[in-house]
């Protein structure tokens, strides 16, 4: 009997690769047919499975999730959860985050009715007031350029942009933009300009000589620019106030409309496949992946959303959500699909709306929330503290002899327990109780568990996964269970005598090394050895068993290495004791890395 996943022989994520033709495996199917195995590597498909069909499904979890690019399982990824600056300033209002140095954070904030720099030079873990401008109620937006120069849009009587040549310490009032009242928002392009979109008056302005002089563009909208995008082309896009996106064409001339909408379009994400997102204030969200001349919902669900992230692993995040129908909580949504599925992240409370979000060098996201007067914060992702995974029940098509269960894992300070339960019934009737069933340690013989009963024809396992760091997960990279179907086993008892065998091989699978436990009688040792093969039959290693120890049990080490100590490849291999020329028992191991 051989499983394979997804059409292809023994496909292992990036972490325990291993590459094996199909001519390979169908040359060795009579040592194959030895013992068999379950082997799980991918957790993508989510849960819903109760039979394992699906090699990527799952019967059930919470608080877990698959990793994007490799399917392994870890924590789900993001839980928000608030840090310093609320609990000691007054702030009403977080409208901007940028990142000046690795871990050195500037927000821009209203608190107590003015506007307020605040600075972070420990990602986030505590705040200090470093600038208050008297004169304006709110700090609005922030841009953080290339060549090191800080600039505040701000919000008051009169739109204002300031500069600080040193890092947010004091700052330059550079300009007060034609028919504003506040910058929304600030953005530098690829070719060293920098924009503003300001409001009440819904204009656009530039500067080339680090905002000395500001040039009028041609008015894009009928209110509020709230956001200015840049594509890999360099076309800018504005979205705000008026239900309007639209993209400056015609070397700067002139601003195309891609898209109509009501009340207000307040961002517009361009992914790493150049596909459009935006959102369509109370309404939905929509997507186009022809340039913007079609547009398709996404997302249809009354949802406001602020700002548009996505990050290098291709997540696509929705800040500021909230659905005005119901006036529910707010949130940020999270899809790992390009918008095709999209799933509420967990933690935010005590605040208004949420404004603004960005990524840290550290990975993480921040986000910025806002109540005026005082309910403004940060929030900042972590992962669960702990979660848990109940497999699929897996079907051995035979009353089996169970053997080890073994996991790979990346535990990052973090934890891992593992149990495993068996039944006669597809529904697992019967079967021991989680709460009943014993941890299993990696690498251990289950069949001797008060879980596990031999001849039970179905089996499942539980993994609870828990972290003492928040901001690290473990990562689970495979889980395998062994087993040899009935009919082997009665032929393998005939061929071997008691108490002379391979008992069992830990880890198994193995990254540098492993060790291989055996029992011998009082056969001459002479005449009995450990033979390694590769799937092609050919001889790898070869241990002799007076080399290792007298009669009885023991056990030795193997390397991974051939016979001139060289590291072999990753992959599937077989253990052989032989005795007088003849296999006794041969079992199968598994290289990883």
């Amino acid at each position: 009997m051989w499983y394979y996943q997804k059409k292809t022989f023994f496909l292992l994520n990036k972490d325990c690769k291993i590459i094996i033709s199909l001519t390979l495996f169908l040359f060795s199917t009579s040592m194959l047919s030895q013992a068999d195995y379950w082997l799980q590597t991918d957790w993508s498909g989510g849960p819903g499975q109760q039979m394992w069909n699906d090699n990527t499904k799952y019967l059930e979890g919470e608080g877990v999730e698959a990793q994007k690019v490799t399917g392994a399982l870890c924590l789900y990824y993001p839980f928000w959860r608030k840090i310093g600056l609320d609990t000691i300033y007054r702030v009403g209002g977080v409208y901007d985050i940028v990142e000046i140095a690795p871990g050195v954070l500037i927000a821009a904030t209203r608190t107590d009715s003015v506007g307020k720099i605040f600075r972070s030079s420990d990602y986030g873990d505590t705040w200090n007031e470093i600038t208050v401008f008297s004169n304006i109620s709110t700090c609005r937006s922030l841009l953080f350029t290339d060549n090191g120069l800080l600039f505040c849009g701000t919000y008051s009587d009169s739109g204002y942009i300031y500069r600080s040549d040193d890092s947010g310490f004091s700052w330059i009032n550079i300009a007060k933009l034609e028919d504003a009242t506040r910058i929304n928002t600030l953005l530098e392009t690829v070719d060293g300009k920098i924009f503003a979109g300001t409001g009440w008056q819904a204009n656009v302005f530039y500067t080339e000589d680090a905002g000395t002089t500001w040039i009028k563009v041609t008015q894009p909208l009928s209110s509020d620019v709230w956001n200015l995008r840049e594509d890999n082309s360099g076309r800018i896009y504005a979205a705000g106030a008026g239900g309007c996106l639209c993209r400056l064409t015609n070397q700067g001339q002139t601003w195309d409309t891609l898209l109509m909408g009501s009340i207000y379009i307040p961002d517009v994400l361009i992914d790493f496949n150049a596909d459009l997102y935006t959102n369509i204030a109370m309404a939905c969200i929509v997507k186009s992946i022809d340039d913007g001349n079609t547009w398709d919902t996404i997302f249809n669900k009354p949802i406001d959303v602020s700002e548009f992230i996505q990050t290098p692993d291709s997540n696509i995040y929705a800040a500021g959500c909230r659905f005005y129908a119901s006036r529910g909580n707010l949130s940020v949504y999270k899809s790992s699909n390009s918008g095709e599925d999209w799933t509420m992240t967990g933690g935010l409370s005590g605040s208004g709306m949420v404004i603004c979000i960005i990524r840290a060098t550290n990975g993480l996201l921040y986000i910025g929330t806002g109540d005026p007067p005082i309910n403004g914060a940060i929030f900042r992702s972590s992962y669960y503290d702990s979660g848990y995974v109940v497999s699929s029940v897996f079907d051995t098509q035979s009353s089996p002899f169970y053997g080890t269960m073994s996991w790979n894992v990346t535990l990052n300070g973090g934890t891992l327990v593992m149990k495993v339960r068996t039944s006669q019934d597809s529904m697992m009737a019967g079967a021991t109780a989680w709460q009943d069933c014993p941890v299993v340690s990696n690498g251990q013989d289950i069949s001797s568990l008060i879980s596990v009963n031999d001849g039970d024809r179905y089996i499942q396992y539980y993994g609870r996964i828990s972290t003492n760091n928040i901001y690290t997960s473990p990562i689970l990279h495979s889980v395998l269970i062994t087993f040899t179907p009935s009919a082997v086993k009665e032929k393998q008892k005939v061929k071997r005598k008691i108490n002379f065998g391979i008992k069992r091989i830990i880890p198994n699978p193995f990254i540098d090394n492993t060790r291989i436990y055996f029992s011998i009688t009082s056969w001459e040792k002479t005449k009995s050895k450990i033979a390694i093969y590769d799937v092609s039959g050919k001889i790898i290693k070869v241990f002799r068993i007076d080399e290792a120890k007298e009669s009885g049990d023991g056990f030795i080490y193997w390397d991974g290495d051939d016979m001139v100590g060289k590291p072999v490849p990753s992959g599937i291999y077989f253990v052989s004791l032989e005795c007088d020329g003849k296999k006794y028992v041969v079992k199968k191991i598994i290289k990883l890395r």
